[in-house]
């Protein structure tokens, strides 16, 4: 009889950056170095979050809110004030904070006069010149972020109503703040 005998390889880790590394370092804008989805030992984020929201495809018609979502190369948020109705436009600000540090420097988009973004280990703080056309940032976060918080204000200084936070491509949050926990 003969036997079968099967060989395998595991990989570990969490992409380019160790958990050690801090929002310090810098990133190219485009694919920003960080742990996808699916290549941290601890597991990926909820599906919730996972890929861009579909309300952002409508060119014309973006809705006032925040959209969030992550995907291979991280986190993504973006905002609108008038969602393309004449409504009010201005400034929204937030605040999230990873359980562990970034893994990478925030990115505005579409460029720096989208708002301003600051880091200090785990904690972001953003303030976004929103209007009809979404502008926000990009960011990672390590295999050692078991979680992500996030704290959203509207044009008026309040809490942003939970119907106007697209999580992922047909989600929307519950609360706010709201956590993203890793499903590992």
């Amino acid at each position: 009889m003969a036997a079968l005998i099967l060989v395998g390889v595991v990989l570990s880790g969490c992409g380019a950056k160790s958990a050690s590394d801090t929002a310090t370092e810098s990133t190219t804008p485009s694919a920003p170095s960080a742990a996808g989805p699916t290549d941290c030992p601890s597991g990926r984020f909820a599906i919730t979050y996972g890929g861009a929201p579909s309300v952002l495809e409508k060119k014309e018609s973006v809705p006032a809110g925040y959209f969030v979502w992550n995907d291979v190369y991280g986190w993504h948020v973006r905002a609108t004030a008038s969602g393309g109705t004449g409504g009010p436009s201005g400034t929204m600000d937030g605040t999230i904070i990873s359980s562990a540090n970034l893994s990478s420097k925030p990115v505005l988009k579409p460029d720096d006069g989208a708002g301003s973004v600051t880091t200090a280990d785990n904690k972001i703080t953003f303030s976004l010149k929103a209007g009809a056309t979404p502008v926000g940032f990009d960011f990672a976060v390590g295999c050692a972020s078991s979680s992500v918080r996030f704290e959203l204000m509207s044009v008026y200084g309040a809490a942003q109503p939970v119907d106007a936070i697209y999580l992922g491509r047909t989600s929307k949050a519950i609360e706010n703040p709201f956590v993203a926990q890793r499903a590992g």
